[in-house]
């Protein structure tokens, strides 16, 4: 009976709760403890579940606010009208509109060079900061175009 009334008022979400028996006991603490809205608990227990982040790293995601940046952001994109509707809604939420990039020390302004050397230089922290599903394929790939000019990507993820 006190138990009952302990609960009153409390939703249940099952979701979570099954998300949260999926991760380690020290990523729940850390999401219970800094993390507010069922929404962005749910993102984050997802997230340490597909993405293997460690406690260290889901600390630094809801620091920088990874599920305002990730989820709640407008994007700029044209998805909805290259896409089906399902489909651009899965790729916008694949999408982050703001990267923290703290990962390169950057501290004022620099040339995108520089830019593109500290990220090849630190691929697997840029890699963790894109999200699940990218590929790194290379730095100053070389395409062709059909009329023959030559240009370089400077970074190319798949």
């Amino acid at each position: 009976m006190v138990y009952a009334s302990i609960l009153s008022g409390v939703k249940y979400y099952p979701n979570l709760q099954r998300l949260a028996g999926e991760i380690a006991w020290r990523s729940n603490l850390v999401i219970l403890s800094k993390v507010k809205e069922i929404s962005a608990k749910e993102y984050y227990l997802q997230a340490v579940k597909e993405q293997g982040w460690n406690r260290e790293e889901l600390t630094f995601q809801i620091n920088t606010q990874a599920f305002e940046r990730h989820r709640l952001a407008k994007k700029q994109h044209n998805f909805e009208k290259a896409l089906p509707q399902h489909l651009a809604e899965q790729a916008d939420l694949t999408m982050k509109d703001i990267y923290m990039l703290d990962t390169l020390g950057l501290t004022k302004p620099v040339l995108e060079s520089e830019i593109e050397n500290r990220m090849v230089s630190k691929i697997k922290a840029v890699m963790l900061e894109l999200g699940y599903g990218f590929a790194f394929i290379g730095n100053q790939y070389r395409i062709v175009a059909n009329n023959g000019n030559e240009y370089f990507i400077d970074l190319l993820f798949l």
